[in-house]
């Protein structure tokens, strides 16, 4: 058992258990050491998850300055994207009057765009296997370019709901595949901080969004918001067009760093890797792609031999994994916490005690924004700071169970965020103890995010690009599934009642972790001897 995690029963070999720190393993045979790609300079002693290839064009083995150019833009255009779900919620208020529509019948407004994303994901991710990512965006975000347009002149509520829903459509790859991108370009040691990074990317905007555009609908009216992110839109494709290259690379399984045992009565597990010519100097092979041919929008060559019927089956399918079904549902919920909010603040504060108006509500996300941006400048380090640390304590080798640890921030911030907030505003508090309740929810969210994101990630990396959208898309049925009855909810039992019972829901979705971290590694076994459950093996034929 390694720091709680029991080990598997009958599998030498188990997916996602890796070799993460060769120092602190001493069994690994000397010839096996030489061949280990490993990071550089003080992370020397970190071996590479996955091990790149010898091919030049490989994501992993692009300039550094590349790789960050490529995921800055991405997180640009998920910033951008994720502007349009709640940047109507500070002012429900003025539609309310125009378009003399209920709270529910508004809130509908937001769970378009939410449940329209489910689509375009699970198109996204039959189609990625044969044209790669690249186009992917492009097209996506030239979508949102013009729903913004279509918004910015609807003139009725039909019209906007429209709008709406292509805007939902084009924010899904962004909100699913981005996470994949960093999978092709960054390490297991590293992806902790780029997915905090992308989460403060998602989130972010998600609470500073409705306070932006509350001063401009208070000033300018609230199609001119839509006016003015149809231009961010638009600068966007041009800066993905010239520096997004297709990341999307088929890497031979066989370059990893799985653990195997060697002698069955040897207790110090040993490494498993196919050699490489020319060890840790690694000697990059082919011809490196020129500037003007990675602006193609489409490979050169089809880059999976799936059929249609497979590539659109497989989100499906991922789901009889454990970790994946488990981080599915626990990641949904997260991001509903921001939504939730969302979608009910201005519903319980522009009536008594408060009587906040559209600028108000909006300045009422700031607590969230900047606490957002805290725990994204601690989510990231911290679980790759334990992933390390854990794994040195378990002579060298890394489970991706080791992430699940960062649950107890999520555990203590939302649960406390959910009953501080009901007890707080039903009450009649002074705005800041509300507010910094409301903060620590959405820095629950970021904790829990960046968790579930990370562990599903890492326990089946050969499928990391589809598992993430299987969680995307269960997060838009589920978030849209609370927007149909959260503001009757709250409008029936009480802010109090509602958000005490929120707080209990997501007690037990941290306590979920638990069993997670004692038997993941046994459900990953599991999939592995379970020819008719295992996604990979059917899908692509190999062998795990």
């Amino acid at each position: 058992m390694g720091l709680g995690v029991l080990d598997a029963k009958s599998v030498e070999q188990i997916l996602g258990t890796s070799l993460l720190d060769e120092d602190a393993n001493s069994g690994i045979p000397d010839r096996l050491r030489a061949t280990l790609k490993t990071a550089k300079g003080e992370n020397g002693n970190i071996v590479l998850i996955p091990q790149p290839s010898n091919d030049v064009n490989d994501p992993l083995n692009w300039p550094e300055w590349k790789k960050q150019l490529t995921f800055a833009v991405l997180c640009f255009g998920t910033a951008l994207v994720c502007v349009p779900g709640p940047m109507l919620g500070s002012s429900f208020g003025i539609l309310n009057v125009e378009f003399n529509a209920s709270f529910t019948k508004l809130a509908q407004l937001n769970g378009i765009v939410i449940v329209m994303a489910a689509p375009s994901i699970w198109i996204a991710s039959a189609i990625i296997p044969y044209f790669g990512k690249r186009p992917i965006f492009l097209i996506s975000m030239l979508m949102m370019m013009v729903a913004c347009i279509w918004a910015a002149k609807a003139k009725s509520y039909g019209s906007l709901l429209g709008a709406r829903a292509i805007q939902g459509f084009a924010a899904g790859p962004f909100e699913a595949v981005v996470t994949g991108t960093i999978a092709d370009l960054f390490f297991v040691h590293q992806r902790g901080k780029y997915s905090a990074a992308w989460v403060m990317c998602q989130l972010g905007p998600t609470n500073l969004a409705p306070l932006v555009c509350a001063y401009i609908a208070t000033n300018l009216g609230w199609r001119w918001a839509f006016w003015i992110l149809a231009i961010f839109s638009g600068l966007c494709t041009i800066l993905l067009f010239f520096f997004c290259p297709e990341t999307h690379y088929k890497r031979d399984t066989n370059l990893e760093t799985m653990i195997v045992e060697e002698d069955a009565e040897k207790e110090v597990p040993v490494m498993h890797a196919e050699q490489v010519e020319t060890g840790n100097q690694v000697t990059l092979q082919s011809s490196r792609r020129t500037f003007v041919q990675e602006l193609s929008l489409f490979p050169a060559h089809r880059l999976s031999k799936d059929n249609l019927i497979k590539s659109l089956s497989r989100p499906l399918a991922l789901l009889s994994y454990p970790a994946i079904l488990y981080g599915s549902f626990c990641y949904a919920m997260t991001v509903n916490w921001a939504v939730i909010l969302n979608i009910s603040l201005v519903q319980v504060l522009s009536g008594p005690p408060y009587l906040f108006d559209a600028v108000q509500v909006g300045l009422v996300y700031l607590s969230a924004f900047i606490w957002v941006l805290i725990t994204s400048c601690l989510a990231g380090p911290l679980s790759d700071f334990l992933a390390k640390r854990l794994s040195r304590k378990n002579n060298g080798i890394y489970e991706p169970e080791f992430r699940l640890w960062v649950v107890i921030l999520y555990l203590f911030f939302g649960t406390m965020g959910f009953v501080g907030f009901g007890l707080s505003v039903a009450a009649g508090d002074h705005w800041f103890g509300f507010t910094m309740f409301m903060g620590m929810i959405n820095g629950a969210s970021i904790f829990g995010n960046v968790t579930f994101i990370a562990y599903v990630v890492d326990c089946h990396p050969f499928v990391a690009s589809e598992s993430l959208i299987t969680l995307n898309i269960a997060k838009s049925v589920i978030v849209y599934a609370f927007t149909w009855f959260i503001n009757d909810w709250i409008a029936a039992r009480g802010v109090k009642e509602t958000f005490s019972i929120l707080g209990g829901l997501n007690t037990v979705i941290a306590l979920l972790a638990i069993p997670m971290y004692i038997f993941g590694k046994r459900g990953r076994e599991w999939i592995q001897t379970t020819p008719a459950l295992n996604a990979l093996q059917y899908y692509t034929g190999e062998t795990i």
